[in-house]
């Protein structure tokens, strides 16, 4: 029995460049780059702005979805 990649679908819909907002909320983020961390896990490298005070972190795409316009 196969077992499914989780993540995969999100993987090839989240691209660099892409606008993106954790499922939970929180602020939007510009895609920076999009690989598998050591782990395997489909991950997102985002960026976006607290203030005037630039962030960047990964996050697990799972997590993520699209910002609305």
């Amino acid at each position: 029995m196969a077992v499914p990649l989780i993540g995969v679908t999100k993987m090839n819909e989240i691209k660099p460049g892409n606008i993106v907002q954790l499922e939970s909320g929180g602020p939007r983020m510009t895609v920076s780059a999009v690989y598998r961390n050591p782990d395997g896990v489909p991950t997102a490298y985002c960026a976006w702005f607290d203030g005037n005070k630039a962030q960047q972190k990964s996050f697990p795409i799972t997590l993520l979805k699209h910002a609305e316009e």
